[in-house]
């Protein structure tokens, strides 16, 4: 092969300057085909390893087979030329997915694991997508309600963990289709907003390869790393590389892409031979000693201008390549160390090492020219258009006109090619051929690699109602590397939202890499002299630099905290790196225009100045730069020889049963949470303080609105210690009402319109609320007069039908008084009447001012989405606004899992409280909640350690908190951070949180030893006031201990370890919590007696499998009679609220008692419960079986895998088999997967039985399909 490029021309005059024009060696064309390399390798290297995926490999025979499954279950929708769109990492799945495409002759359009959904939902109306191929849930709905073909391929990798299928909608893809021809497509930026699909043939990608192999020496045996992004085309260079040479393929795991340590580490663990990387990536690499590497023999670095050569110490050979999508990956190449003959097939490195690597040579069969304006070549030395043409050109875009305007006719004197590709990139061509490159021509920017048109990101913050015009520009910081700033331009008049608000929205519709790292709102945009939008003026600093809406001061405060110790390094680094001289401690890495390699950079100088390690997703994750710095000392503190910054106090460990944890700073300012509130508002009016994705409040905003309100409710009589009910759904309003309530000096009572009538009223009278704010149609199907109650909207705003009241407005409470009622929460009584626990302004700020328990900034959003009559509601809202962060109300149906994943992405939440049962559903179902969150806080029962371990090692990042606390306490009493290593047993539950005490102590009242197991009793500042009502209770549980002084009885079993740390045991009395509510028995049992043909009841908890309880009631009918289920439910159901109702049933003639003459309940659980699983030989006869149809059987087998037991008959009743509201959630998740069709819960209880759902999924089938679903759930023929 020839070795080099063909520099002179014939085509200028003697003496006229010679042309920018040049031509790489020429190529026979010999049928080189890439399927075909690859199957030669199946046949002559049957047994050598093709793909090393994490732990696991598979040899080319084992890829050919899975490769040949995988085709044949997408034979019959997948036919030749077809489009098939890949939502699948860098996996052995990729690879195996890509060879059975190219059996089946379909087009691979690669998409990336998550590429969004409103990008996917482009991609997919725009081009004729037969069939998308990854997890359900990142495809659009018309998919997974499709046709589903599960796919046989591994869910286990380095990256992959789910479990993956194709779906193929019911009716043919409409929109574009590739050309004939095409091999694969892939997306690049388009400046009218949408992506560009480039069609790429097998012949111009088998050219390439042929280069590749022979430019890395390529031979069986090499090991080829798979890193590059699946979204971008260098990864079907890396893959098809690798399989068409008897090599192995490497798959890299996912850190090593931002960590340059981790890559190298990688790169020797791996013994990788053969890498492409990012030039960003590679940057970072080269600005660190060379580490020892004996395997990596080539280095191939593109995608962005190299700003800095490798140095000296680098022992494996580096090529600058340079080459569009639309010349098959790559175009020219120079070589930047070559020894000997290693500039075969390249340019050679010998430039002004102080400058810029040129781009290089042309590639083997490849000619290239540089044009003026007028489309002529330019003498050499000239810069201009740079233009490409010969055997590895792209067939095209899958939109003919565009492929007209850009794939062109040579100019003359350009030979050898019949078209060329017009780069819109300016270059000049040296004397011996070799390029230089010097810019764009137009505004399209390159960004870690990825090639991006600024109006495609400008057409999606558009989308946004509240923006009026967007313009990006691209800023080069002091490291070299790019950063886009989206500069806003609001409508008048309409709320501002937060920068932070629209980066969330506009990562649905770009690739990551298009997402700006800044937001910056305008009054107007500069212009230049021929009247477009001047980007120079815009960098330059002419607008301000704050992601503020305009006019608007920021969140932080006027004046930077001055940094200091571990703080000042991390600030000093952050502002090289970043070029933000401006940023202080209370800024955050990402809004200061971070993003990964920036964090990889910040990685390398926090290790050379101080030997600390951390990773980029620790760095990603911080709040802020003192966080940051908070941990970086954390970390220098666990490391041998280091020591924590004297700025920055190491945590002390304290005895969790006699003394409270320390606080810094937790004495709560004056006016309690109130007075935090308003002192935000004072300080940052514009902050975000509420927002429920249609509605958001800035903390000024809040704070007017709720002045307003508390006119109003000062007007109708509420005063210091009046009650007011609360009966409206999560909303806006509600933040609103619950603070309006304070601020006019009374404190409120959460009811829920779920609760029967009767259990409202008992509430609302044994409160003694004498007023009721809700929504109008809450307020009259409870019944409540109109005289008690004051209708509101969701945004807070009373219906009065008079002004709001104007001029002057009511002032907070003065003086402040901590030991006030905040709020009443209702929890189970064991006489059968809910008891009122009174919670105090003292115990709510001591539990939400500055929480060292999990970290909570003014930059954070808060998920309100658990009942407001749990006791977990009011620390959402308060942890928020007590914090100056924001309250992200979830509007969803809280028992549906993908509404919650939807809000918590919509809505930006960055902490949410989980109770135990939900973590627990969320951790088995992988749910891509934990994606986004980087605080959890867990509660309410017992936390299992295999759903704790699974979470954090899937998310390592993820502050995971296990919470304890009875309501009588203010929510949580003890937390433990939860990390690894507690889960090779039961987490504990911790130490006290300030202000908290925690005694464990036995029978007498005394305190027990370390490690053994006593009754916890808890005291502080956080005990309620005791029960409305009931003064002999409130004794009993509340009371004065001669050392301890005022403490809480919490019947609750713990132990603590020597150091403190509190472990749970269980309950000494009959209490019990199921889904993280906790239940007296007797409440359930008192309305049972209640009916009058039950002679006694018995009520208690049966566990199945350790995760899972079930709340079964035993029931004796007076003199023998007969009693049904459906009767007792019904009977319940006027009664109690859902989580009382009982999921078994069982009618016994009598009740086992001890010895003592109470109710024996051990040896009631030991009983068989009809429905219930049943211990193996129970002896039980089975039903016969009647017929079910297809969509009964789904139904059907839907619930068998939540209940664990077979469901065989239509008329089965979920309630009867043991059924309960967690199991319906997520068996609606299944069918959904299963049936296409998603019910609602209320659809779900209202027909709970295997007909009537199936019956419901028919009537959405019929409806969405019409005749083409027959009754028995088949497509019509």
């Amino acid at each position: 092969m020839t070795t080099a490029v063909n520099a002179s021309r014939p085509d200028a005059p003697d003496g006229a300057p010679r042309l920018s024009v040049a031509h790489g060696p020429a190529t026979a064309a010999d049928g080189w085909d890439v399927l075909a390399r690859f199957e030669h390798w199946v046949r002559h290297a049957a047994s050598a390893t093709a793909v090393e995926d994490g732990e696991l490999s598979w040899t080319y025979a084992e890829l050919d087979a899975l490769a040949e499954r995988v085709a044949d279950t997408l034979r019959p929708r997948v036919r030749p030329g077809d489009l098939v769109g890949v939502c699948l990492d860098r996996s052995a799945a990729l690879a195996a997915t890509a060879v059975a495409l190219a059996r089946l002759g379909a087009v691979y359009l690669p998409l990336g694991p998550r590429p969004g959904d409103r990008r996917l939902a482009a991609v997919t109306g725009g081009l004729r997508v037969t069939a998308l191929v990854g997890a359900p849930e990142v495809l659009p709905a018309a998919y997974p309600a499709g046709e589903r073909l599960p796919l046989p391929l591994p869910v286990a990798g380095a990256n992959a963990t789910e479990a993956v299928a194709a779906f193929a909608p019911r009716d043919r893809a409409t929109g574009t289709a590739a050309p004939a021809g095409s091999f694969y497509a892939v997306l690049t930026s388009g400046s009218t907003g949408t992506p560009k699909a480039v069609a790429v043939d097998g012949a111009a990608l088998a050219a390439r390869l042929r280069w590749y192999l022979d430019r890395v020496g390529a031979r069986p045996g090499d090991r080829h790393s798979l890193l590059v992004g699946v979204s971008f085309d260098p990864h079907v260079l890396e893959l098809w590389a690798a399989l068409c040479s008897g090599g192995a393929l490497s798959v890299a795991p996912d850190e090593v892409r931002w960590d340059p340590q981790a890559l190298t580490d990688w790169w020797r663990r791996a013994a990788v031979t053969v890498a492409i990387l990012p030039t960003p990536l590679a940057e970072t690499v080269f600005e660190r000693p060379w580490p020892r590497l004996p395997a990596l023999r080539f280095l191939s670095v593109g995608g962005d201008r190299m700003r800095h050569r490798p140095a000296a110490d680098v022992t494996a050979l580096v090529d600058n390549v340079y080459g569009p999508a639309e010349a098959t990956v790559v175009a020219t190449a120079h070589a930047l160390n070559p020894t000997g003959d290693a500039a075969h097939g390249a340019g050679a490195d010998d430039g002004d090492a102080g400058a810029p690597p040129p781009i290089g040579l042309p590639l083997d069969g490849t000619v290239v020219g540089v044009t003026d304006a007028s489309g002529h070549l330019v003498p050499r030395g000239e810069p201009g258009e740079l233009l490409i043409g010969g055997t590895g050109l792209a067939i095209g875009y899958l939109d003919e006109e565009l492929t007209a305007r850009r794939f062109v006719a040579p100019p003359t004197g350009m030979t050898g090619t019949e078209r060329v590709y017009r780069t819109g990139d300016r270059v000049r061509m040296r004397a011996d051929g070799v390029l230089e490159f010097l810019g764009r021509l137009d505004d399209q920017v390159k960004v870690r690699g990825a090639r991006i048109e600024p109006a495609e990101v400008e057409a999606a913050f558009e989308h946004d109602p509240r923006v009026r015009r967007a313009v990006v520009a691209a800023a080069t910081g002091v490291d070299g590397a790019v950063r886009l700033i989206a500069y806003v331009l609001l409508v008048p008049g309409g709320p501002a939202p937060a920068g932070a608000e629209l980066l969330t929205a506009v990562r649905g519709w770009l690739p990551e890499q298009a997402v700006p790292a800044a937001v910056r709102y305008v009054d107007a945009f500069p212009l230049d002299a021929n009247g477009k939008v001047d980007r120079a003026a815009l960098l330059a600093g002419e607008v301000p630099r704050e992601t503020t809406p305009p006019h608007t001061p920021s969140t932080a405060p006027a004046t930077k905290t001055a940094p200091c110790g571990s703080e000042e390094l991390v600030v000093r680094l952050c502002r090289t790196l970043l070029d933000r001289p401006d940023i202080g401690p209370e800024d955050d890495f990402i809004g200061s225009g971070g993003d990964s390699l920036a964090a990889a950079r910040l990685l390398a100088a926090l290790e050379e100045e101080c030997g600390v390690r951390l990773r980029a997703p620790e760095v990603l994750r911080q709040p802020d730069l003192r966080t940051l710095a908070a941990l970086l000392d954390g970390k220098r503190t666990d490391t041998p020889g280091q020591s924590a910054s004297p700025a920055v106090p190491a945590p002390v460990a304290v005895a969790a049963r006699t003394a409270p944890r320390a606080a810094a700073s937790k004495a709560p300012a004056d006016g309690g949470v109130l007075g935090r509130v308003a002192a935000h508002a004072e300080a940052s009016p514009r902050g975000l303080a509420v927002l429920d994705g249609d509605l958001t409040l800035t903390y000024g905003e809040l704070t007017e609105a709720a002045r307003r309100l508390a006119g109003v409710l000062r007007a109708r009589g509420v005063r210091t210690g009046t009650p007011v009910g609360l009966l409206m759904p999560h909303s806006v309003g509600v933040v609103v009402a619950q603070l309006a309530v304070w601020w006019a000096g009374g404190h409120y009572v959460p009811l829920d319109p779920t609760y029967p009538r009767p259990r409202t009223d008992a509430m609302l009278a044994d409160a003694g609320v004498a007023l009721t704010l809700g929504e109008k149609d809450l307020l009259e199907a409870a019944g409540i007069p109109a005289g008690r109650a004051l209708a509101l909207s969701s945004a807070g705003i009373a219906d009065t039908g008079a002004p709001w009241p104007d001029g002057d407005l009511p002032a907070p409470p003065h003086p402040y008084d901590p030991d006030a009622v905040a709020y009443v929460m209702y929890t189970s009584g064991s006489t059968g009447r809910p008891k009122g626990v009174a919670i105090t302004h003292r115990g709510v700020a001591g539990l939400t001012v500055a929480p060292d328990f999990v970290t909570v900034t003014p930059r954070d959003r808060v998920l309100f989405h658990s009942a407001q009559t749990f006791d977990a509601s009011p620390f959402e809202v308060w942890v928020a606004l007590a914090n100056g962060a924001a309250v992200a109300v979830s509007t969803a149906d809280r028992h549906s899992l993908e509404g919650l994943a939807r809000d918590v992405e919509r809505l930006g939440v960055t902490v949410a409280l989980l109770t135990t049962a939900f973590f627990h559903h969320l951790a088995d179902r992988r749910s891509p909640v934990f994606d986004v969150l980087r605080g959890v806080l867990v509660g309410g029962e017992a936390m299992s350690a295999r759903h704790a371990r699974s979470v954090l090692r899937s998310h390592p990042w993820l502050e995971l908190v296990h919470g304890y606390g009875p309501t009588e306490a203010t929510t949580f009493a003890t937390t433990h951070r939860v990390r690894d290593a507690d889960c090779d047993g039961p987490p504990p539950i911790g130490r006290p949180v300030p202000g908290t005490t925690a005694h464990v102590l036995d029978e007498h009242g005394a305190p027990v030893p370390a490690g053994t197991r006593g009754e916890l009793w808890l005291g502080g500042s956080q005990l309620a006031r005791g029960y409305l009502g009931q003064p002999d209770l409130t004794a009993e549980r509340f009371v004065d201990h001669p050392t301890a002084g005022r403490i809480y009885r919490t019947g609750d079993l713990v132990s603590a370890r020597p150091d403190g740390v509190l472990d749970f045991h269980g309950r000494t009395d009959d209490q019990f919590k199921i889904r993280g509510f906790r239940i007296e028995p007797g409440e359930i049992e008192h309305a049972l007696r209640t009916h009058p043909r039950v002679a006694d009841a018995a009520v208690t908890v049966l566990r199945p499998t350790p995760e899972d309880a079930r709340l079964v009631a035993f029931v004796v009918p007076v003199d023998g009679g007969h009693l049904t289920v459906a009767a007792l439910r019904a009977h319940l159901a006027e009664r109690l609220p859902a989580h009382l109702l009982p999921n078994g049933w069982s009618v016994v003639d009598d009740l086992p008692l001890a010895a003592n003459g109470k109710v024996d309940r051990r040896a009631l659980a030991e009983q068989p419960v009809p429905g219930l699983p049943q211990p193996a030989g129970s002896g039980e006869a089975p039903d016969a079986r009647q017929a079910l149809s297809p969509i009964q059987q789904a139904v059907a087998e839907a619930w068998a895998r939540a209940l664990d037991r077979s469901v065989d008959t239509p008329d089965a009743d979920f309630f009867d088999l043991g059924g309960h509201s967690l199991m319906a959630l997520g068996i609606v998740d299944d069918l959904r997967e299963d049936v296409g069709v998603e019910l609602s819960l209320a659809e779900f209880f209202a027909a709970p039985t295997v007909t009537g759902q199936a019956a419901l999924i028919e009537e959405a089938l019929l409806g969405r399909f019409g005749a083409d679903v027959d009754a028995d759930g088949e497509e019509g023929r």
